[in-house]
């Protein structure tokens, strides 16, 4: 049996880990900061005592221990209290983040996604997903170079090597999704999107003074994919599971963004010739005209694209769009996803859980680092205030594997799982772009 005084020590440590993740990490700025680069171990400490709790009820005395546990947490939460109010403050800087431990989070997710048999799509190759495969690529790269890694990884070269064969060899490739006309059309023009999107990404994240003939055929299977009469003229067939926030007919909107986007990002691309001209006028037309009915989710996207391609937003619709983004900000600095599923042509539109769970409106790591990454591209200063305490919340949520936490607008997940990590993949993507962005250190 443990004597009165062990207990006492063990209890406290349990009520320590009972404390709100928020209250840990503003604690870990204060005491654990100046450890240096091990600080990842320590910060893991409280969950791994919070899981032992079972394994002290089991010790002989559970009665006294729980009794020690409630004064042990009224006294410790009264006195961290104090402590957070007077040392730390609100807007306490956090100086680093673990760079290399993100690095190798988002790697081993993409060799994770490449090797699911699920994703799997024929000649190594892989669906790219909106969650895993499209952000690791567009982040990976720019990571890569602020860790002054010399060498590719792995996953990098596979996924990228992926997306060029698709890209060559578009007309051929077994799609996304072949069990009806329907789906086969969705994959053709979400894939052409997504193909597009990452191949001139990375011309422009390389630094090129031309388009790239890779690129060029991405381009060219664009327009091949894109709508040229009818309801949908000027977007494109977009995969639709009624998930939220890529996969469901609103996303279809979010598609057409992202195409806007690589077009303007192509380097000189926008005037090659008359048929790109035409095309991007076509789909200038379809953004344009739906652009207020959007939710803010899809018109943020919409934000970033009119960043790399003109026509698409007025100076004013920008300025209102920016100020409508900034009033989604919580008091601790970070957005949460299920804020960014408002509409102000329909007050009453909210986003849906299938499962009938409660959504997650708290701050999150892909509606904090999508929101950075998005206002920083429109032209927000990384010096503003605002963008500070973003910056501030990314930093302090970064978890012990190297990854931030996103959260599932379509049920509740299981974050150990596999299909549970997903949202954490996206968040992870965009918060390495958020931070990149700002320049941190």
């Amino acid at each position: 049996a443990l004597n009165p005084s062990v207990k006492k020590i063990e209890a406290g440590r349990v009520a320590l880990s009972m404390f709100s993740r928020r209250f840990l990490a503003q604690l870990r700025n204060l005491l654990i900061r100046p450890i240096g680069p091990n600080w990842h171990f320590w910060a893991t400490r409280p969950i791994r005592i919070e899981n032992n709790l079972s394994r002290f009820q089991e010790r002989e005395g559970v009665a006294v221990l729980l009794d020690s546990l409630k004064t042990s947490l009224a006294i410790s939460f009264l006195f961290l209290s104090g402590m957070s109010c007077s040392c730390l403050g609100q807007d306490q800087e956090v100086s680093t983040w673990n760079k290399e431990k993100a690095a190798e989070y988002l790697d081993s997710r993409a060799e994770t996604w490449l090797e699911w048999e699920s994703s799997n799509r024929g000649n190594d190759t892989s669906c790219v997903a909106c969650h895993t495969g499209q952000p690791y690529a567009m982040a990976r790269h720019l990571l890569r170079i602020a860790n002054g890694t010399v060498g590719i990884s792995n996953a990098e070269k596979k996924t990228i090597a992926g997306v060029k064969l698709r890209v060559k060899d578009f007309d051929s490739v077994t799609y996304y999704y072949e069990f009806s006309d329907k789906k086969i059309a969705e994959s053709r023009g979400t894939e052409a999107i997504q193909n597009a999107l990452i191949c001139a990404t990375l011309d422009s994240q390389n630094g090129l003074e031309n388009v790239s003939e890779v690129t060029l055929i991405a381009m060219d299977n664009l327009w091949k994919a894109q709508e040229t009469s009818g309801a949908n003229k000027g977007g494109w067939s977009w995969l639709d599971f009624e998930l939220e926030p890529w996969e469901s007919s609103d996303a279809q909107f979010h598609g057409a963004a992202m195409a806007a986007s690589a077009v303007g990002i192509a380097p000189k691309y926008v005037n090659l010739n008359a048929k790109v001209t035409e095309r991007t006028e076509m789909l200038r037309e379809y953004l344009t005209s739906r652009y207020e009915r959007q939710h803010l989710h899809n018109k943020m996207e919409m934000l970033l694209a009119a960043s790399r391609l003109d026509g698409l937003l007025t100076d004013d619709q920008k300025r209102r769009l920016v100020d409508l983004v900034f009033a989604r900000q919580k008091t601790d600095g970070g957005w949460s996803l299920v804020s960014l599923g408002s509409k102000t042509t329909n007050p009453d539109f909210k986003w849906k859980r299938k499962d009938d769970s409660d959504q997650i409106d708290e701050s999150d790591g892909y509606g904090t680092g999508y929101a950075v990454y998005v206002l920083r591209n429109a032209g927000v200063a990384s010096d503003d205030q605002r963008i500070g305490k973003a910056v501030n919340w990314l930093k302090t949520n970064q978890l012990a594997d190297g990854n931030w936490r996103g959260n599932s607008l379509n049920k509740k997940r299981n974050a150990s799982t596999n299909i549970g990590k997903f949202m954490d993949d996206a968040a992870t993507a965009y918060a390495v772009l958020a931070l990149l962005e700002t320049q941190s250190p």
